[in-house]
């Protein structure tokens, strides 16, 4: 199996970050992360015969450029929707950038490899055979500022 991996073009699992453009200090407003991507089905030919190799996802290692530990799990994660209930892999930034300076996210995936023998019939599974890296665009982290305001100062000309 290990000949028929170093042989496909392994992808990452796609590294896909909430809000795209910018994240923010507040509590309230956190960095979401997720993979879309968390298995990938890839055919090459061993021997000449045609072996199908299937990744799965087994661990992600989130790096959030912010000196603090990674976010590691074995969840995939998903996007912010309205209405979902279910937990998210979240990080609060602690610090505004200044200037020019960006942070980046740095997602480390670990895949486990499936494989049916093309000679045998047998299936057989490597588990944390192979890793990807990926990193999301620079991106400025601000404080997001709200303020509260009644109806008196609207009628007042405010």
């Amino acid at each position: 199996m290990r000949t028929a991996l170093a042989r496909v073009a392994v992808s990452g699992a796609g590294l896909s970050w909430q809000p795209r453009e910018k994240s923010y200090t507040n509590a309230g407003v956190p960095t979401i992360v997720y993979a879309a991507t968390p298995s990938q089905t890839h055919t090459t030919a061993l021997f000449g015969r045609e072996v199908s190799i299937t990744l799965t996802a087994s661990q992600y290692s989130y790096d959030f450029g912010d000196g603090t530990a990674p976010l590691v799990t074995s969840r995939a994660g998903e996007p912010w929707r309205r209405g979902n209930k279910e937990a998210r892999l979240t990080h609060h930034y602690e610090q505004v950038t200044r200037g020019g300076e960006r942070r980046t996210i740095t997602l480390t995936t670990t895949w486990d490899a499936t494989t049916t023998n093309p000679f045998t019939g047998q299936t057989l599974t490597l588990p944390s055979i192979i890793t990807t890296t990926e990193q999301s665009t620079p991106f400025p982290v601000s404080h997001l500022r709200i303020d509260l305001t009644d109806t008196a100062d609207e009628q007042d000309g405010h």
